[in-house]
């Protein structure tokens, strides 16, 4: 069976089968499965084939009250296994104590999302102080159930957290929490958006936690405003590759990296000034970022680069720059000539409007350049460059050109 779908809106509705033992209603293969309301309490009643691998199991209760008979059965009683994502939307979280996975692997992605904070209120003022969910690699929790963080056991290596909120109020309770007071362990990746971003301070990884991927989204400034108005920079330790995007890059003068970080990739992306009104105010050379292999700067991005101090022995892999229009780059071009250091470059490439920062860039002077590409479909994008006096934008050796 591809899917099968039970949505019980009343009680007799189910009532047979709420009655029936435990693992004692057989359900055959089926890859998709989704029980919302009255339904979700025949959960522990059904038996699957032994073999079933199940892709989804989707959980959905509006009212507290479809709740009555499964909330009464014993903590970690029941069993799930070969089920690759778990989904808990809305009242049905609370069945979370319930479950208990035999071996890590049974489930890979724990879904959370609640649209009211009634959804997870009995779970954060219960007594016990947590929840083990350190056998998911892969945790998403949306809206209400961040607030639910402090209150987890997560995976001793995770492969990814994302958390999301769309309103304020959604994770006031962890804003109110003290700076660095949420402990996470290792987490490979670390997604936040919206609102969510707010508690990126409170959060704290295991001292030797070497982080994939940290990505960041906030497309409205009260977003990130909690981060930007703290007086304390965020300790990130080591961070491979960073994506900030929107008015998330407003927060990236408050991000402190390890200092032997050696970022693969730095992914700065906006497409309105507003974004980094506050970074444009910065002072050139300002934020500290250590070594960067690879730096995409898109769209209003650009006009940062002044203000980034990249490691003096800094190796870079690719330096991209595209601009289609001349306010992408309109910042970056007052700047003084050679005042924007980059370090060793192998590939450069410049297309349009970007071409005009090239006489603001300074090399390593033992540079060995492997491609040097520019891009110019008209006079106007290479018109800073073309003033510039000659013999002074000094690329070192260029092996193609």
């Amino acid at each position: 069976m591809e899917t099968f779908h039970l949505n019980a809106e009343k009680k007799e509705q189910v009532s047979e089968m709420v009655w029936a033992k435990n693992n004692s209603i057989r359900f055959g293969k089926v890859k998709n499965l989704m029980l919302w309301n009255y339904s979700i309490n025949i959960l522990h009643k059904l038996k699957l084939h032994e073999n079933n691998m199940m892709e989804k199991l989707s959980l959905n209760i509006d009212g507290k009250e479809y709740l009555s008979e499964i909330l009464c059965i014993a903590d970690n009683s029941i069993c799930l296994e070969k089920v690759k994502k778990l989904e808990l939307f809305n009242h049905s979280i609370n069945i979370l104590p319930k479950l208990k996975l035999r071996e890590e692997g049974d489930v890979e992605v724990l879904w959370l999302d609640a649209r009211e904070m009634e959804h997870v209120s009995e779970i954060i003022h219960e007594n016990s102080n947590t929840i083990c969910v350190e056998n998911f690699k892969i945790l998403v929790l949306c809206n209400y159930s961040v607030n639910l963080l402090r209150k987890l056991v997560l995976h001793k290596e995770a492969e990814l957290l994302s958390m999301g909120a769309d309103k304020k109020e959604q994770v006031s309770r962890m804003t109110c929490a003290e700076n660095n007071s949420i402990k996470l362990g290792k987490v490979k990746r670390l997604w936040l958006w919206f609102y969510a971003i707010n508690i990126l301070q409170k959060l704290v990884l295991h001292g030797e936690n070497a982080m994939e991927e940290l990505s960041l989204y906030a497309d409205k400034e009260e977003h990130v405003s909690e981060v930007v108005c703290m007086e304390n920079n965020i300790q990130l330790g080591k961070v491979k590759r960073l994506r900030l995007e929107s008015f998330a890059i407003s927060i990236l003068p408050k991000l402190v990296l390890h200092e032997e970080n050696v970022m693969e990739e730095l992914t700065l992306d906006f497409n309105e000034t507003d974004h980094v009104s506050e970074i444009i105010r910065a002072e050139n050379s300002s934020i500290l970022f250590g070594r960067v292999k690879n730096l995409v700067l898109e769209l209003f991005a650009i006009n940062i680069l002044p203000k980034l101090k990249l490691h003096e022995e800094n190796e870079m892999e690719e330096f991209c720059l595209s601009a289609d229009k001349e306010e992408y780059v309109s910042e970056a071009i007052f700047g003084e000539n050679n005042s924007i250091w980059l370090g060793k470059v192998k590939n450069m490439e410049l297309e349009l409007f970007a071409i005009n920062i090239l006489p603001k860039l300074v090399l390593h002077e033992e540079n060995v350049m492997e491609a040097f590409c520019l891009s110019a479909g008209e006079k106007e994008h290479a018109s800073e460059a073309i003033c510039a006096e000659n013999n002074s934008i000094c690329l070192g050796k260029v092996k193609k050109l």
